[in-house]
């Protein structure tokens, strides 16, 4: 598997347990980075045959979360986060992913859930965002182009297209 374009790839195997919750999610890419929780109460747990017999992280919806601080570095690259997850109908407004720039892109915020996916591209910018009809409780896989070259954010749901997104490009 090539990885080297990868900025960050997080596998349910690739953990540190702490008495059955996870404190530590080892990144395989080049960047080595962990993503953690040193609160016992906030750290996750792993679900070890939950998808074909492969594990997956458990998150409750309201105060599991792993953290790993500012490290991607999504500039002004385009970019494609790839999500599998499955959310209750109790969680459906909770983000599997969310990321808040700091730096040239000051207070960015980006944010992929089970249903919509966010894009502000600064303090006091236009948030872009768009929500697609997407069933409860079956596992997906979620896709989000970030394309600065045509200034388009994608959306897709098992490969399928949901949501297309302009931004203007002086919102970069």
């Amino acid at each position: 598997f090539p990885t080297e374009h990868l900025q960050l790839w997080l596998r349910a195997d690739s953990v540190e347990l702490i008495d059955g919750k996870v404190s530590r999610w080892y990144d395989l890419s080049p960047n080595n980075y962990v993503i953690q929780q040193t609160t016992t109460s906030s750290r996750p747990s792993v679900n070890e045959s939950a998808i074909n017999d492969n594990p997956a992280m458990q998150f409750n919806g309201s105060s599991t979360y792993l953290t790993g601080g500012d490290i991607l570095d999504l500039g002004n690259s385009s970019w494609t986060w790839f999500v599998v997850g499955k959310a209750n109908i109790n969680q459906w407004s909770r983000p599997y992913l969310s990321k808040t720039c700091y730096g040239n892109l000051s207070n960015s915020r980006y944010s992929l859930g089970p249903s919509y996916f966010v894009f502000m591209p600064g303090p006091s910018a236009t948030e872009y965002n768009a929500s697609y009809s997407n069933p409860a409780n079956i596992w997906n896989t979620l896709t989000w182009e970030n394309n600065r070259n045509n200034l388009k954010n994608t959306f897709y749901v098992n490969n399928t297209f949901k949501s297309e997104v302009s931004f203007p490009n002086n919102n970069m």
